[in-house]
């Protein structure tokens, strides 16, 4: 099973880490971790993936995994 990775912030930083993830999981086949999107107060994408919602939202999204 996957584990789905929210990632907080945008493009930038955030952006790196999405990057480092899907390149493992094409280089090396890692498919343990899966981006699950973003939390961000400004955009609905970020990279290409869902932003999930805002900084407000953290605490319920974490209660809600799926």
């Amino acid at each position: 099973m996957n584990k789905k990775v929210i990632i907080i912030g945008g493009e930038g930083n955030g952006g790196v880490i999405a990057a480092c993830i899907e390149d493992n999981r094409k280089r090396f086949g890692d498919l343990e971790w899966e981006v699950a999107g973003f939390v961000n107060d400004y955009e609905t994408q970020v990279c290409g993936y869902p932003v999930l919602g805002g900084t407000d939202d953290v605490q319920e999204l974490l209660k809600n995994p799926d």
